[in-house]
């Protein structure tokens, strides 16, 4: 699970660690799964990683064919990004806003996001939804894990408001699957959803809604 981690704690963290990393290297179990299922055709399709880290997914997506744009808030976890994947893959960074992307619209056919979205709070989240419908292609596919009300640490720390504002500035929403339906189908139409475990492996899994939706 990734949180919003405001831009100066993680300099203070590379500072500290500068041999360090935030994030494991290995790809979201799940996307993979889908990934695999959804497989297309075609070659040569774009995507976008949305709230990229470090570009762990980015790595496994650019592997499996796709032409990859990683975009974070953060310009540090860009900078670590390509200092630890650089050499592995082709892909190309950007620092940038996911509410307002310096990307021409209809240029992806598939934008990712695990967690991201738990990161806006209340009045970011239908322009996020809708810039990701903006830089879709027609027919483009968005897919999108989210951290659930049922997750453990929203039953024990905010079990009724379902968001968690930290003394560091990071913000955590948790969603419920007609929430995240809700929101998404403003924008998108919902292909599937579900509630399962996520992570990149059982120690770290967390209970996520899974949404796949499309332009």
């Amino acid at each position: 699970m990734t949180r919003n981690i405001p831009e100066r704690l993680y300099r203070e963290f590379f500072s500290l660690h500068p041999d360090s990393y935030i994030f494991p290297d290995v790809p979201n179990r799940n996307l993979v799964e889908f990934i695999q299922q959804f497989r297309p055709l075609k070659e040569g399709l774009s995507a976008v990683d949305l709230g990229c880290g470090e570009g762990r997914n980015s790595v496994f997506l650019a592997k499996e064919g796709y032409n990859v744009l990683s975009i974070d808030l953060s310009a540090t976890i860009i900078k670590k990004g390509i200092e630890r994947f650089a050499k592995q893959s082709a892909i190309d960074y950007c620092v940038g806003e996911i509410t307002s992307l310096p990307i021409r619209s209809e240029t992806f056919d598939l934008a990712v996001d695990i967690t991201t979205l738990n990161n806006e709070k209340s009045h970011k989240r239908r322009r996020y939804v809708k810039e990701v419908r903006r830089i879709l292609k027609k027919k483009g596919h968005y897919y999108v894990s989210v951290v659930s009300v049922k997750d453990p640490s929203c039953q024990k720390k905010c079990p009724k408001r379902h968001f968690i504002l930290r003394k560091s500035g990071s913000y955590q929403q948790f969603y419920s699957a007609r929430n995240l339906s809700e929101l998404l189908s403003l924008f998108l139409e919902i292909i599937s959803i579900r509630e399962r475990k996520d992570g990149v492996s059982s120690t770290d899994e967390f209970e996520s809604i899974e949404v796949v939706a499309r332009r």
